[in-house]
């Protein structure tokens, strides 16, 4: 499972990070805009199995942020709701192989954590904080609800394959300008500054996306949910912005490095609906594994 790692002043609502991000998305309308620069190549198909660990009785798609290792939200960074409510946060690393850290005045709701938890200075949890080591508190830090060390954080591992099709065409929207991609299979899908790139409902297939600094994905989340499962290479330096409820995009990458998400995701709440499909559009919700 990778390691998630949320930089300063990241601010981050209705997701699920361990190696899924959720919220959703509606039809964009294909004009001629509606794919930027692109380069023919045939990548083979392939499948992959995602698999993540929730608190027990969490539902995949409840739980804000969730790592498998490393969970860092670093200075300022804050992990809410769109109302301003902080969300809550889980790793299901173990007490010696791994860390769970709030930086400086960082903020987010409830922490279950296996690894130990450090909440460096002003940081503040909206919420308890259990941990299966040690809890280590700097100068002011606020925790509204109890602290309990050294316990036994109880987690669900939940798993399900995904099948990438072949792909054979990479798609680059250059700097300045704007690009609708259909849902499918492409190799690489790269976002440059001060760029646009709008996706639809449906299952996006991708090796590597690249989403710069000053960019933006523009996802309609009113009329179903949107999937983006990434085989290699994750990059999410932009912005992510909504027009419908933020918490039915679902971001899946299976590669080892580290994620890091260094922009805001913007939601506009309307008409919230909790997503009824599973995680592979077409195939039943993953199933919990019984270990």
């Amino acid at each position: 499972m990778v390691n998630i790692v949320v930089r300063a002043g990241t601010i981050i609502a209705g997701l699920l990070i361990p190696l899924v991000l959720w919220g959703c998305s509606s039809p964009a309308e294909r004009s001629s805009e509606s794919v930027g620069e692109s380069r023919q190549a045939v990548v083979a198909a392939e499948s992959k199995r995602f698999s993540v660990s929730l608190p027990t009785g969490v539902l995949i798609g409840d739980q804000a942020a969730a790592a498998g290792r490393t969970l860092t939200l670093a200075d300022r960074a804050r992990v809410q709701a769109a109302t301003g409510t902080l969300l809550s946060v889980a790793n299901s690393g173990t007490s010696s192989g791994g860390t769970t850290e709030l930086g400086v005045e960082a903020r987010s709701g409830t922490i279950l954590s296996k690894p130990p938890v450090t909440l460096r200075d002003r940081s503040r949890v909206e919420g308890n904080v259990q941990s299966g080591g040690a809890i280590t508190r700097q100068n002011q830090t606020v925790v509204t609800g109890t602290t309990t060390a050294n316990s036994s954080p109880s987690f669900d591992p939940w798993s399900w394959t995904v099948s990438f099709p072949a792909a054979s065409q990479s798609v680059t929207v250059p700097p300045d300008s704007s690009a609708t991609i259909n849902p499918g299979s492409f190799e690489n899908v790269t976002v440059f500054s001060r760029s646009v790139l709008r996706l639809r409902t449906g299952t996006y297939y991708l090796k590597s996306f690249d989403l710069e600094p000053q960019a933006q994905i523009l996802v309609d989340t009113l009329q179903g949910p949107v999937f983006v499962y990434v085989r290699s290479g994750l990059i999410w330096r932009g912005a992510t912005n909504f027009t419908g409820p933020s918490d039915r995009l679902l971001v899946g990458f299976g590669g080892t490095d580290s994620v890091a998400l260094e922009c805001a995701w913007q939601a506009q709440q309307k008409g919230r609906r909790r997503p009824t499909r599973g995680p592979n559009a077409g195939n039943p919700t993953p199933k919990r594994q019984e270990l």
